[in-house]
């Protein structure tokens, strides 16, 4: 599967997902047992693209990279790769939202995922998280084992409106064990 923008950008997705289609049989579809390979893949595709019908966010810049892996099973997937936006950029003029040098980087690690970088600026301020999250897809009950995430604000302007401003500093810790 290939989808190509503009001639430059393109997202690639390829793999093997078991499907069972029977006139006779209806119940299984996909045997979630049985061995998947799944690879999405994407150079630097403009952010804007994906959200562009969106009419009520005026402007949205930046790169979506990615290059992931599903491997396994439906029912223990095996996950791994990076998942990237790099200069983001997102304004909207009349709610006084301008944010700027927009950067996420998320590492996908079996059944683990690592934020190693979340960044947005504002107006001088900045909000940055970072941190690690596991999960056991074996079991939904409990499906997070382990989590380790933080957040920092600093003077990070949410929005300015004509009437109202939001602004927001924090130091936030969360942890799972």
């Amino acid at each position: 599967f290939s989808l190509d923008f503009n001639g430059r950008d393109s997202l690639n997705a390829e793999g093997n997902l078991p499907v069972y289609l029977s006139l006779t049989d209806s119940v299984k579809i996909l045997d979630p047992e049985e061995p998947i390979y799944i690879n999405i893949r994407s150079e630097s595709i403009p952010i804007a693209i994906f959200i562009s019908n969106i009419t009520q966010i005026p402007e949205v810049g930046g790169l979506f990279q990615c290059d992931l892996t599903i491997e396994n099973s439906l029912n223990n997937p095996k996950i791994n790769g990076v998942f990237q936006i790099k200069d983001g950029v997102l304004r909207y003029p009349h709610w006084g939202i301008d944010y700027d040098q927009i950067e996420l980087n998320l590492l996908a690690r079996d059944d683990k995922f690592s934020l190693e970088r979340f960044q947005i600026n504002s107006n001088g301020g900045k909000v940055i998280s970072s941190g690690t999250i596991q999960f056991d897809f074996d079991n939904l009950n409990q499906s997070i084992v382990y989590s380790d995430l933080s957040l920092m604000a600093d003077n990070f302007l949410l929005l300015q409106h004509k009437e109202f401003e939001m602004q927001m500093s924090a130091d936030i810790k969360y942890q799972m064990v």
